[in-house]
């Protein structure tokens, strides 16, 4: 049931395009991070980015 709830809680998504690969994107804020041709890459990243928003929720990340 955790794991569940923690699915629906991240704000960080990643997604398949039409042209191949994925998006990562900012779900919270309908920004587009990146695009991965990897969809092992792209979960990675994604599972990354959402541990460190859990880890920190009051700091503001920047993403260059």
């Amino acid at each position: 049931m955790l794991l569940l709830n923690y699915m629906f809680l991240q704000r960080y998504k990643f997604y398949p395009v039409d042209t191949g690969g994925y998006v990562i994107m900012d779900d919270e804020f309908d920004i587009q991070l990146a695009v991965i041709g990897n969809p092992i890459l792209a979960e990675k990243i994604t599972n990354a980015l959402n541990d460190v928003d859990i880890e920190f929720p009051d700091e503001v990340t920047k993403i260059h």
